[in-house]
């Protein structure tokens, strides 16, 4: 399901850089789960400043990428995707498990 920082307490950042690139499905109901293809995928980071924006694919999934540092290694992100009116929301960080599944409601 993930891991928590507390799990890597000898972790250091000191002048490092890490890009983490995410995977994300997203699924509208229909009664059942179907791929959001074109479904659009925000990224928000401190003070929800708008990061970056994708779109899914005809499956459903899109990457994005998140350069992490010594400044916000320990930051929440969070995701939007929306389509039709509907949306979902998701928290992620530096550990936040792949790919990310969230259904449009």
């Amino acid at each position: 399901e993930g891991f928590e920082e507390s799990a890597f307490p000898s972790l250091l950042w000191d002048n490092s850089t890490v890009s983490r690139e995410f995977s994300i499905d997203v699924f509208l109901l229909n009664p059942g789960p179907v791929a959001a293809r074109g479904a659009i995928v925000s990224i928000y980071g401190k003070d929800d400043t708008l990061l970056d924006e994708y779109a899914t694919r005809n499956d459903g999934r899109a990457y994005f990428t998140i350069k992490f540092d010594d400044d916000n290694y320990k930051d929440t992100f969070y995701l939007k995707a929306s389509k039709f009116g509907k949306e979902a929301r998701h928290e992620i960080n530096f550990f936040t498990p792949t790919p990310i599944q969230l259904i449009l409601q």
